[in-house]
């Protein structure tokens, strides 16, 4: 994931919490839905 230290920072800097949670999850499923995911957050 090339921006998973990017996102981990920054919930770090604006979370109250000593030890926010960052939870990373792949996601598996057939080619139509994986390309629309990826459309989607591009």
């Amino acid at each position: 994931m090339r921006n998973k230290e990017k996102i981990i920072s920054e919930v770090r800097k604006v979370h109250s919490d000593e030890c926010p949670i960052v939870a990373f999850f792949k996601i598996d499923g057939n080619e139509d839905f994986l390309k629309w995911i990826e459309e989607s957050v591009s």
